[in-house]
Order: structure tokens, then C-alpha cells, then sequence
């Protein structure tokens, strides 16, 4: 791991092999010639982790939950829009589980899980329902079906 400090026209790079434990994260910055150049972040504060990864997850589940109530609102929902929606619920608790769980407090991991989940049964409801409607639909045009030919059927 290498550390450059650049004060002006002095440059001095500085080499220090730590083994922190924490939470590392890459962060996302656009760079500016005032800048300095982060590649990685280790966070050791426990706290510090709970706010950032807080602030990670709440923008994974705005962009879950407005594609969730997309679908609930909506009457003419695909079923491949729902299969999209399930997929990414499982793959949100799946980076909860692999990322998070670890490092974050159980109280905060149960909650953002209880959150995906409160979703995942929304979402399969409106799933069932649609089906449910479809069977109900298909049913009634067998039987009109079956009534039209009855009706041509009998002759004079």
C-alpha cells in the first residue's frame, strides 16, 4: 500500500503494509485536480460503518422500492417486470447477507432485512393475485366459449 503526499513540488511516497480491520469500501468521487486520489477506505469506527453502510443501503431500497410500487400501481404489469422485481429483492438480500451481516450491528441488519422482506410479500401478493385473475379470466372464456358453441349447435 502506498501513500503519496504532494506538497507542491515535493513528492514523497511513503510505504506501510498495515493490516487494518474494518470495513473496506471504494469510494465513488469524480477527481478534480485539487483533489487526492482515494482508492480505498478502511473504516475501523463501528459507528462510522453503521451510518455509511445505512446511507448505501437506504439508496439500494429507494431504487427497489420504487420499482416494487411501479409494478403494485401498475395494472398491466408483465409478468417479466415481477420476475425482475423478485430478482432483484434476492439479490439485495443476498448483499445483506454477505456484506452487511458481518459488519454491521444485528438490530440494523435485521431491520434493513425486515424492510426487503416487507416488499418480497407485496410483491408476491400482487403475483398471486394477477394469476388468480387470470384463471378467472381464462375460465370465463372457456365457458363463453363452450356457450357460443352449444348455441350453434342446435339447428332448426
Amino acid at each position: 500500500m502506498y501513500y503519496i503526499v504532494d506538497r507542491g513540488s515535493i513528492k514523497r511516497k511513503l510505504k506501510k503494509n498495515l493490516t487494518l480491520d474494518g470495513f473496506m469500501m471504494k469510494p465513488k468521487m469524480r477527481l478534480r485536480k485539487d483533489f487526492i486520489e482515494v482508492k480505498e477506505i478502511i473504516i475501523l469506527d463501528r459507528t462510522l460503518t453503521d451510518n455509511v453502510l445505512k446511507m448505501q443501503f437506504q439508496v439500494a431500497f429507494k431504487r427497489l422500492f420504487k420499482m416494487v410500487m411501479n409494478i403494485m400501481e401498475s395494472d398491466d404489469a408483465s409478468e417479466s417486470d415481477m420476475n425482475l422485481a423478485l430478482s432483484e429483492i434476492e439479490r439485495t438480500k443476498q448483499v445483506l447477507k454477505d456484506k452487511y451481516a458481518q459488519v454491521i450491528s444485528q438490530n440494523e441488519y435485521r431491520r434493513m432485512r425486515r424492510k426487503v422482506t416487507i416488499l418480497e410479500k407485496q410483491l408476491r401478493e400482487k403475483i398471486i393475485i394477477q394469476q388468480r385473475f387470470r384463471e378467472m379470466m381464462w375460465s370465463m372464456m372457456q365457458t363463453r366459449q363452450e356457450n357460443l358453441e352449444e348455441k350453434k349447435g342446435r339447428g332448426r
